[in-house]
């Protein structure tokens, strides 16, 4: 067979393959992918992807076991793989002549690899569904028996055998000539059951777990980048550490946490490293940070000891988020330019992923605006609900429009009794809508709002201080004296 690019095409990156081991495939047509229509799709490049290898097909159409196809193995002898596959089988059930021929055959082909491959695990599928199974055969010999004369010379040298009888279900469908070769569909049941046994022998583990993922490949990518970040030994020590002080002979404080019962320091430490970074004061900040992180790590550890989730959980969730909303930078057929552009992009991604968890639970989709958290500041609150309403078409057409309605909230609050509850609601509504001014004049009105109690402090405190050098405290002045301590601190700054 010749081959002939056409076109190369990348998603982007032009880094260098990772450097990994190999998975070493052995068989005969059903193992080449005789018929599945995709290279990428057969059994044995399925298996590869989920355990991180890169793939080596020796498969051979048409052949069965014989110990000749063994030589001229030098290259891989002296860089051995992560793991060899042998599937064959099938061949020798239908052409072999005698039962004992066929034995020999397979005990010689076994031997002569477990002795090339002394350090290699070895996994040795029987053979799968045929459709012609029930006709006789030269050997005089069922398929099953095949199956079982394959286990025992498993067992006598040492190699794993994998019952293949159940890799691919007895459906014609599954196979691309109906009978006997899995087409793409049969390929991928066929590899799910190799990497299920291979997982109950403990490889997929240590091979570092199921490497077939966008996380995966996402990680992949890029750990290959010389000053990516390497093992977080830090992290780990504080994870430890937070388990240590809830174990039964910890600490007696942190041993009674609840969710409940220490919710509310999630949100100071949150506002805490607020303040820091608005200080402009990294020493602070980082200390800040550290108090935040550890209320994520208790949260995690109250919820381990319930049996609820782990630390483990949180970051392959978070992980999973990440690349998910990131298709620009992990993905393919997907760009962004500008910061602009990539919001649009979590955004659709962000809807894509409501709508698909609704299928999955056959209900209904969650409303737009359930994803707002009620325990958000209520300024907060209403900056996300109005942004979220607006992407949806549901905003006035200028800023002069809003400011229209700040007018008729206003109006209808003047017309409320003074200190109601209807009085309080109209008040709400033109706080609501002076927030939508900020929006679409493109300032954070949670910002500015700080920005405006900032200066307010300040100027008070200058208040507080000629107050003082007069011999004087404000709570002792006249409105008309304060007026003026207050237009001083202005001029001041």
């Amino acid at each position: 067979m010749s081959v002939a690019v056409g076109n190369l095409s990348t998603n982007g990156s032009l880094e260098r393959a990772p450097e990994r081991g190999y998975l070493l495939a052995l068989g005969d047509s059903i193992t080449q992918g005789y018929v599945v229509g995709q290279p990428g799709g057969t059994w044995p490049a399925r298996v590869s992807r989920v355990l991180g290898l890169d793939l080596v097909n020796q498969a051979i159409a048409g052949h069965h076991f014989d110990a000749h196809t063994l030589r001229g193995m030098k290259l891989l002898r002296e860089n051995p793989p992560a793991a060899i596959v042998v599937a064959y089988g099938t061949n020798d059930w239908s052409h072999t002549a005698s039962g004992a021929e066929l034995v020999e055959n397979m005990s010689r082909y076994l031997a002569k690899l477990a002795d090339r491959f002394r350090d290699t695990p070895i996994f040795v599928l029987s053979p799968v569904w045929r459709a012609d199974v029930d006709e006789p055969r030269a050997c005089g010999r069922t398929l099953v028996w095949v199956a079982s004369i394959l286990c025992d010379e498993c067992a006598r040298l040492g190699l794993t055998f994998v019952d293949g009888t159940d890799l691919v279900p007895a459906d014609p469908s599954l196979y691309a000539d109906g009978r006997l070769h899995p087409g793409l569909e049969g390929a991928r049941h066929m590899a799910a059951g190799v990497v299920e046994k291979l997982s109950e022998a403990g490889l997929v583990e240590l091979l570092g777990g199921d490497h077939d993922g966008p996380r995966a490949r996402a990680d992949a990518q890029t750990s290959l980048r010389a000053d990516a970040p390497g093992r977080q030994r830090e992290l780990e020590q504080a994870v430890r550490t937070i388990w240590r002080l809830c174990q039964p002979d910890g600490c007696p404080w942190d041993r009674v946490q609840t969710h409940e019962s220490i919710k509310k320091n999630m949100i100071e430490e949150a506002y805490e490293a607020v303040d820091a970074i608005e200080a402009h004061d990294p020493a602070h900040l980082r200390e800040e940070l550290g108090d935040v992180l550890m209320q994520v790590l208790l949260h995690a550890q109250i919820a381990a000891n319930a049996g609820e989730f782990t630390f483990a959980d949180i970051c392959r969730d978070l992980d999973d988020k990440l690349v998910r909303r990131h298709p620009h930078v992990f993905g393919s057929g997907v760009s962004a330019s500008d910061a602009n552009e990539v919001l649009d992009i979590w955004s659709k991604v962000k809807l894509e992923e409501r709508k698909g968890a609704a299928d999955a639970e056959g209900e209904a989709p969650t409303s737009l605006l359930d994803a707002v958290p009620r325990a958000l500041p209520s300024l907060m609150q209403a900056q996300k609900i109005s942004k979220k309403a607006a992407a949806c078409g549901f905003d006035w057409e200028t800023t002069e429009d809003v400011w229209a309605k700040v007018d008729e909230e206003r109006a209808e609050f003047s017309n409320e009794d003074r200190g109601s509850e209807a009085a309080a609601e109209e008040l709400g509504d033109v706080l609501f809508s002076l927030v939508n001014v900020a929006r679409k004049e493109g300032v954070d009105a949670e910002t500015a709002l700080r920005l405006s109690c900032d200066k307010f402090r300040s100027r008070w405190s200058a208040m507080e201080g000629a107050a003082r050098e007069r011999g004087a405290v404000l709570e002792n002045l006249s409105h008309d004296e304060l007026e003026e301590l207050w237009a001083q601190a202005k001029r001041e700054g």
